[in-house]
């Protein structure tokens, strides 16, 4: 048996947390009404630490989509789309059931369930990391096919940095699976699970783009519109950012 969930090229693919939850929203067009709504405003560390960068990869320029939709809070991947519903798992919960992850994977894929994991690329073939450096990334695991003991796979980066969606063995998911060590890992719960709801709809939202805009003309933090979300004190939005661009770049 096999069975394979739509999957299409992500609009905007720099980080996982936006490529992976678009790349299953872009299978219809009906999304971009939403996207376009909200792919707008940008936002960065205040304090961004020039010594962190290739060591804390919560130091990021990046779209401010909702306060609790940033690489650095650990709800991070509450992906805020009327298309998708996302649950986490923590991968010591699969681990305790004694269930192996290629059946798990299937089961999940069978209810339509898109599979997000972190592994260990060391295993995960095709991506730059592949037999030589131990680091600990996401895939999503979107189809499979027991014939030929493969699971459909978007592993985000290839060797050439670019997004690239192929096919890999059930062993080697599995062993990539185990091998991973989560230790400061900023996904520690390790198993991500996306639902598409076909049957969304989300009007071009004009109001908050012109908001997002205005904000990102003067600089204003973005944040300050959800006032029961998490302080993002230390970040600055929208043309603010160049200054802590141009402090790095020197």
């Amino acid at each position: 048996m096999k069975k394979t969930l739509p999957i299409a090229a992500p609009p905007v693919y720099c980080y996982l947390h936006h490529a992976f939850p678009l790349a299953i929203m872009a299978t219809r067009d009906d999304y971009l009404s939403w996207f376009l709504s909200h792919f707008l405003q940008l936002s960065c560390p205040a304090d961004l630490p020039i010594e962190s960068i290739a060591h804390d990869r919560a130091f990021k320029l990046d779209f401010f989509i909702h306060p609790l939709y940033t690489i650095e809070h650990p709800h991070y991947n509450q992906f805020v789309s009327p298309w998708l519903n996302s649950t986490w798992l923590d991968w010591r919960l699969l681990a305790a059931s004694g269930e192996s992850p290629t059946r798990f994977l299937i089961d999940c894929i069978d209810r339509d369930l898109y599979v997000e994991l972190s592994v260990d690329m060391y295993f995960v073939r095709g991506s730059g990391a592949y037999g030589h450096r131990h680091i600990a990334h996401e895939i999503v695991v979107y189809g499979y096919d027991d014939n030929a003991q493969m699971f459909d796979t978007a592993i985000g980066f290839d060797r050439n940095g670019a997004f690239a969606a192929m096919p890999i063995p059930f062993a080697e998911v599995a062993r990539a699976v185990a091998e991973t060590d989560l230790r400061g890992h900023y996904i520690e719960r390790g198993i991500g699970l996306f639902e598409y709801l076909g049957d969304s709809h989300s009007a071009f939202d004009l109001a908050w783009v012109r908001t997002q805009l205005a904000d990102y003309y003067h600089g204003r933090d973005t944040g300050r519109r959800f006032p029961a979300a998490p302080s993002r004190r230390r970040h600055v939005f929208g043309s603010a950012i160049y200054r802590i661009l141009h402090q790095y770049l020197d």
